[in-house]
C-alpha cells in the first residue's frame, strides 16, 4: 500500500492564512508550489521493492509520498504551461548557445503570442525535473528527467556535437554560482535532464578561451516562483509561506546512511510534531539560496535563519556536509543503489589537471551518493571530477503546514486588532530602549489605488552586506506588482566603505545586482547614483564607474518627467555639482524635473547631522534653484528612515521626502539643528521608522508621493559621546582593536576578525533585547567562525581573558 501525504491545496492554504493576524496569501495560489518527483516505485538500498508501510525499514521515502503532481498543457504553439507553478515554457531548445547568444535571443523572442520570456533561474529551471528518468554513467537511460511528452530533450553528440557524451546536454539557468568552481572557473549553474543533476558548469573554454555552449530553456509567467517567505517560529521549526513547508530549524549535528536519514525522520519529535519526512529532492532544493555560498558569504547556501552544523570533511578540508534527500536517484550499474543529496556547502572533487581537492561543482548541487558503506572506508573518490562520496550525510527534515499550526506558523498570537498589538509592542519596546534588529516583521505592501498615468519609485539604503533580511527582495517585487515603469536608487546600495576592503566592495556589488535583477528582467528603467559608502575610496569609485558608467552625475527622461541624480561626493564630502543641476535645469523645456541625491539638503529630522547644508550656501542656493523652477520636491536617503519634511521661505516651499528604508539599520529622528536657518520654517509632516519605499503616482502632470511600508523594525540607538557613530560600532572597533593586540594578528587575520565581529552586533550591544538562548546560539556560531580564523593558542588565550575580564 503507497502511504499518500495529504496535499496541501491552494485553497487550504488561503483557509489557514486568512485568519492570520499579519500574513495574507495569493487568493489565487501558492506563490512556490513544489512539483512532485513523480518518482513512482520504492527501493531498499539495492532494488525496487512493495511501497513499505509505517513502521517498515524504507518507509517515508520518495515514493511513499504523493505531492503535486506534474500537470502540464501543450498549448500547441510551441509552448507548455505548468498547471501548478503556473509557468510557461519554450518546448523545443533548439540549438546550444554561449549565454551571451541566448540573452540576445530572449530578449527578440516572440513566441506564442508573448515576448516577455527569460532565461529560467535555477529554482524555475528544477521544477521541470522527475525522478522516474535514468541513466548509466555516460550514456543516457531508456527515460530522461523531463517530461518528453510534452518537452523536446536533445541528447548530447546529436547532429554536429560528436565530441560530446550522450549525458552532454545540459540546459543552463540564469543563475551564476557566487564563487568559483575549479579553483578558476566563473560557473553558471544547469540542470541535466539526462543525468537527473544540478551542476555548476564553467562558462569559458579553458583550452580555447571562447565563451561555453550549452542548452537553454526560455520561461515567462509567475515571477515570484522560487522565492521563499520564510518565518521563524521560534520552537527550532522554520516556515515556508511560499512553499507551505515547514522545516527542521536546526540539523542535529550527525551524519546517516540513506536507510538510517530515514528512520531518522519517522521518529523526530519536534514543537510537539511527529510527521516529520526526509524531504525529497526538489523539496530541499526548494530552501538552497544560491545568493550564498562559503566563498561569497562564508556560509552554506541556505538562509542564515536556518542553522548548520560545520566539520572536517576529508583532507583537512572544512565545511558543510551533504544532506540527504528521499529520492532514489537511476544511475550506474546498480541504478537503485544512490540517493540524491543537496550540497549547501562546497560539492567536493578534484581538479582534473591538479588532482586538488576543490569545489567542483559549486554550493547548491545536486549529485547523488551510495546509499551504504563502511564509513571508515569513506569518503571515496568517483567520475571524472572525481566527486566526493561520503555516503553519511546530514538530515534536515519537513513536515506539511495545516490549520492547527496557526500559532506556531505566525509566531505571534492572534489578534483581531493587530494594529493595537503592534503599538503595544512598540511601546513595550520603547520602554526597554531602542534595538537593531536584523529581522523584520514583514507587513502585506500595499498596492497603490491611484488611478495614475503611470509610476516612478525610489529606494534608498539597501545596504547589502549587513542588511535586514529579506527587505530589498520585499520592495523589488511589491514595485514590480505596482507596475512602476522607473526606479531610482539613492546610493548606499552596498554597506561596503573604508572599512572594507576592494573585493568585498565587488563582492556586496554583485549581490545587490543580483537582488535587483528582477527590475531589469521586468523591463522597468533602473537609475542608481553612490551614497558615502561606495564612494569612499578611490578603487571604489573605479569598481562603481566599471558598473554604472563613469558619469556620476544621472539623468533620465521618462514621458513627462526628467530625473536628476546628484552626485554628494564628486566635489568633495557634501558637495554637489552645481553648474551640471544648472545646467540641466536650464535645458528642460516642459517635463516635470525631479532631483533626488543621497544626502538630505536641510538636516531636518535625520539622523545624520552632516548633509548638504554642512556648506549653508550650497544649501540655500539649492533651495533657490529649486523653488525659483518650480521644482516642488526633493528626494534622498542617507538616514535610515522614513521622514517627509518641509523648508519654506517667502512664499514658497520646498518638499524633502528622506526614504532610507531600503534595508539598512533603522536610526531615529532628531530634532534639526540651527545652522542659519532662522529665515527658514522647517516642518515635519511625517517620520516613521520602517522597512519602505517611495512610489510616486503621475497624474496630469502632478506628482502624489506615496511611502509603501514593507516591514516593522526597531531603531538603533545612538551611543553617548561617538560623535554619531553607534554604541554597537564603538564597542566592536573596541573589541577588535583589543584582539588584534592581545594575540598579536596578522593583517589577514584584522581584516577576517572584523568582519566576523561585524556579522554579530547584538553580542556587542548593550541595549539589544535578545533571550538568553538565542545570544548563546549567537555565541557558539560567532565562536564557530573565530576558530576558523585564530589558531588554537589564540583561541584559548582569547577565551581564557574574556572569561576573566567577566569575573
Amino acid at each position: 500500500m503507497t502511504i499518500k501525504q495529504i496535499k496541501l491545496s491552494c485553497t487550504t492554504l488561503i483557509v489557514i492564512l486568512s485568519s492570520w493576524s499579519n500574513v495574507k496569501a495569493d487568493k489565487k495560489s501558492l506563490s512556490y508550489p513544489i512539483v512532485d518527483t513523480n518518482q513512482q516505485y520504492c527501493y531498499n538500498e539495492t532494488k525496487s521493492i512493495p511501497a513499505p508501510e509505517q513502521g517498515e525499514a524504507f518507509f517515508g521515502q520518495d515514493g511513499n509520498i504523493e505531492g503535486n503532481q506534474p500537470d502540464y498543457k501543450d498549448n500547441g504553439d510551441g509552448t507548455v504551461t505548468d498547471k501548478v507553478t503556473s509557468l510557461m515554457w519554450q518546448q523545443d531548445m533548439g540549438r546550444k548557445m554561449t549565454m551571451a547568444e541566448a540573452k540576445k535571443k530572449v530578449q527578440e523572442l516572440n513566441l506564442g503570442g508573448y515576448n516577455d520570456w527569460r532565461i529560467p533561474n535555477i529554482k524555475e529551471l528544477y521544477s521541470l525535473i522527475e525522478f522516474n528518468g535514468s541513466s548509466n554513467g555516460e550514456k543516457a537511460g531508456q527515460q530522461r528527467f523531463i517530461d518528453t511528452r510534452y518537452f523536446k530533450q536533445p541528447l548530447g553528440g546529436e547532429g554536429n556535437d560528436t565530441s560530446s557524451r550522450e549525458i552532454d546536454a545540459q540546459t543552463w539557468s540564469s543563475t551564476i554560482y557566487q564563487g568559483l568552481t575549479m579553483v578558476t572557473d566563473s560557473t553558471c549553474f544547469g540542470v541535466n535532464f539526462v543525468d537527473g543533476r544540478i551542476k555548476g558548469y564553467g562558462m569559458t573554454n579553458k583550452r580555447t578561451g571562447e565563451a561555453n555552449k550549452m542548452y537553454f530553456r526560455f520561461v515567462r509567467g509567475n515571477k515570484q516562483y522560487g522565492k521563499n517567505n520564510f518565518i521563524d517560529n521560534g520552537n527550532g521549526t522554520i516556515s515556508d509561506l511560499a512553499t507551505g513547508l515547514m522545516w527542521q530549524k536546526a540539523d542535529d549535528g550527525n551524519t546517516y546512511t540513506w536507510k538510517e536519514a530515514l528512520q531518522y525522520a519517522n521518529d523526530l519529535k519536534l514543537a510537539g510534531y511527529n510527521d516529520w519526512h526526509l524531504p525529497n529532492a526538489k523539496e530541499l532544493q526548494s530552501i538552497v539560496n544560491y545568493d550564498r555560498s562559503p566563498d561569497y558569504t562564508n556560509s552554506p547556501a541556505i538562509d542564515p535563519i536556518f542553522e548548520c552544523t560545520k566539520d572536517n570533511i576529508a583532507e583537512g578540508k572544512t565545511g558543510w556536509h551533504y544532506y540527504w534527500t528521499s529520492t532514489t536517484h537511476l544511475d550506474g550499474l546498480i541504478p537503485a543503489s544512490e540517493a540524491c543529496y543537496l550540497s549547501f556547502g562546497h560539492a567536493w572533487g578534484r581538479q582534473p589537471r591538479t588532482d586538488e581537492l576543490c569545489d567542483v561543482h559549486g554550493a547548491g548541487a545536486q549529485r547523488s551518493d551510495p546509499k551504504t558503506g563502511n564509513k571508515e572506508d569513506y569518503p571515496k573518490y568517483f567520475g571524472p571530477q572525481k566527486d566526493l562520496q561520503s555516503v553519511y550525510n546530514a538530515v534536515r527534515c519537513y513536515r506539511l503546514i495545516n490549520s492547527s499550526d496557526l500559532k506556531i506558523v505566525t509566531g505571534i498570537k492572534a489578534d483581531p486588532d493587530y494594529k493595537n498589538q503592534d503599538k503595544k509592542n512598540r511601546q513595550k519596546q520603547k520602554s526597554k530602549g531602542p534595538h537593531f534588529s536584523f529581522n523584520p516583521i514583514f507587513v502585506q505592501p500595499s498596492i497603490s489605488t491611484h488611478k495614475a498615468d503611470w509610476r516612478f519609485a525610489f529606494i534608498s539604503d539597501n545596504h547589502i552586506g549587513n542588511c535586514a533580511n529579506g527587505v530589498m527582495e520585499a520592495i523589488v517585487q511589491n514595485v514590480i506588482k505596482n507596475d512602476v515603469k522607473v526606479v531610482l536608487f539613492c546610493g548606499d546600495n552596498i554597506n561596503s566603505g573604508k572599512s572594507i576592503d576592494d573585493s568585498q566592495f565587488e563582492l556586496q556589488l554583485k549581490e545587490w545586482k543580483k537582488k535587483a535583477r528582477p527590475l531589469y528582467d521586468a523591463g522597468i528603467k533602473v537609475l542608481v547614483i553612490r551614497g558615502n559608502h561606495e564612494a569612499d575610496t578611490k578603487k571604489a569609485q573605479s569598481l562603481w564607474e566599471e558598473s554604472f558608467g563613469n558619469d556620476l552625475n544621472k539623468t533620465l527622461t521618462y514621458r513627462n518627467v526628467t530625473f536628476l541624480g546628484l552626485d554628494c561626493y564628486e566635489e568633495g564630502e557634501e558637495i554637489v555639482n552645481m553648474s551640471w543641476i544648472k545646467n540641466m535645469i536650464k535645458k528642460n523645456k516642459s517635463n516635470i524635473v525631479v532631483p533626488f541625491g543621497h544626502e538630505a539638503i536641510f538636516s531636518s529630522y535625520t539622523f545624520h547631522p552632516n548633509v548638504l547644508d554642512k556648506h549653508i550656501g550650497q544649501r540655500d542656493e539649492l533651495w533657490q534653484l529649486f523653488t525659483n523652477n518650480g521644482i516642488k520636491d526633493y528626494f534622498c536617503g542617507h538616514s535610515h528612515m522614513y521622514n517627509h519634511s518641509t523648508m519654506s521661505k517667502d512664499g514658497k516651499t520646498l518638499h524633502q521626502y528622506v526614504i532610507g528604508g531600503g534595508g539598512g539599520w533603522l536610526q531615529p529622528k532628531k530634532d534639526p539643528e540651527n545652522k542659519n536657518k532662522e529665515n527658514f520654517t522647517i516642518s515635519l509632516v511625517e517620520y516613521k521608522s520602517e522597512y519602505g519605499y517611495e512610489l510616486v503616482n503621475v497624474i496630469n502632470n502632478t506628482l502624489y508621493p506615496e511611502w509603501i511600508k514593507i516591514a516593522s523594525g526597531t531603531v538603533q540607538t545612538p551611543g553617548k559621546g561617538n560623535k554619531g557613530k553607534t554604541s554597537r560600532t564603538s564597542t566592536i572597533e573596541t573589541v577588535t582593536v583589543r584582539m588584534t593586540k592581545q594575540l598579536n594578528l596578522t593583517a589577514k587575520q584584522v581584516k577576517r576578525v572584523k568582519e566576523i565581529n561585524n556579522r554579530y552586533p547584538s553580542l556587542f550591544s548593550k541595549s539589544a533585547t535578545i533571550s538568553r538562548a538565542v545570544r548563546k546560539k549567537m555565541h557558539d556560531a560567532y565562536a564557530n567562525e573565530l576558530r576558523t580564523v585564530l589558531s588554537s593558542a589564540q583561541y584559548t588565550k582569547w577565551t581564557t581573558q574574556r572569561k576573566s575580564r567577566r569575573r
